[in-house]
């Protein structure tokens, strides 16, 4: 764990939380989230009225709620639809708890990204993302009246 993530255990009176993103060469996204479990289980009871584990060590159900949870806070929208994610796998270590995910279709540069999980009810929180796609990095933030990013709109090329 690094120590920005640690540092944020110990003050949790910060929301934020970080997404790494990286588009392999079919273009399908891979992405980590790292969040406080206890933030995301307030938010899935808060959008659904489900209850998860508030410790992170999710059963097969409770990643079904998480699913349908991140399926209307965490997607990528182009043009012609919206590519939503799989959760592939978690981990947890003290209150943290890092969720994998792939998508569900591949992803082009033109793309909207929207993040506005925990945003609902923390509305302080900030969602810090590191994408990077064919070489390129990208880093940026979503927050309460802008939880959503242009992927490379002002690149010509792509």
């Amino acid at each position: 764990m690094n120590i920005f993530f640690s540092l944020l255990i110990l003050f949790h009176a910060f929301y934020i939380s970080v997404i790494e993103i990286e588009v392999d060469s079919n273009n399908f996204a891979k992405a980590t989230i790292k969040l406080f479990a206890d933030d995301v289980s307030d938010a899935v009871r808060a959008h659904q009225g489900d209850i998860i584990s508030r410790n992170g060590k999710y059963q097969k159900q409770e990643i079904k709620y998480l699913e349908h949870y991140f399926e209307d806070h965490f997607f990528i929208h182009n043009n012609i639809d919206t590519v939503r994610f799989k959760i592939t796998s978690h981990t947890t270590e003290d209150q943290t708890v890092w969720i994998n995910l792939i998508s569900r279709a591949p992803i082009t540069h033109k793309s909207k990204f929207t993040a506005s999980y925990l945003i609902d009810i923390f509305p302080d929180q900030i969602n810090m993302i590191h994408l990077t796609m064919k070489g390129e990095k990208l880093f940026a933030q979503v927050k309460k009246g802008k939880v959503t990013i242009e992927l490379w709109a002002h690149s010509e090329n792509r």
